[in-house]
C-alpha cells in the first residue's frame, strides 16, 4: 500500500509531472516511488488536489491502476484515503524506487 503522499511538481511548459509517494508496509519495507509522467497536461484542478495532499498529512493511496482510455492514451487513476482522486493522462512513465527505513524517513522532500 502506499501511504504517505510526499510531493508533487508540474511543468506546464515540459508537460511532465513528477510524484514521489512513500509506499510499503513494516512487513516489505518502505520505499519513494518516485513516478516521472512525461507528455501529460495536468489540469489546475488535479494540479490543486495534489499540492492539498502534500500541505495535509494523513493521505493514504487506496487503489491505483493504469488504463488506456478511448483515444488510446494512458492514464493512471488513482484514489486517495480520506477522499480525492485524480486521473493523469500522459504518454511515457518513468519511475524510481528509493529504500526507506521507515514510513516517516526524512529521505522524501
Amino acid at each position: 500500500m502506499m501511504d504517505v503522499f510526499r510531493t508533487s511538481r508540474s511543468n506546464q511548459v515540459a508537460h511532465t509531472l513528477r510524484l514521489r509517494i512513500r509506499a510499503g508496509d513494516q512487513q516489505v519495507g518502505y520505499y519513494d516511488a518516485d513516478l516521472l509522467y512525461l507528455d501529460t497536461t495536468p489540469e489546475s484542478q488535479m494540479v490543486a488536489v495534489l499540492e492539498k495532499m502534500h500541505r495535509e498529512p494523513g493521505y493514504q493511496l487506496l487503489y491505483d491502476e493504469l488504463d488506456v482510455d478511448d483515444s488510446n492514451q494512458l492514464v493512471h487513476r488513482l484514489m486517495f484515503f480520506p477522499e480525492d482522486e485524480v486521473s493523469i493522462c500522459f504518454r511515457d512513465l518513468s519511475w524510481q524506487r528509493t529504500p526507506r527505513g521507515s514510513r516517516s524517513d526524512a529521505g522524501a522532500v
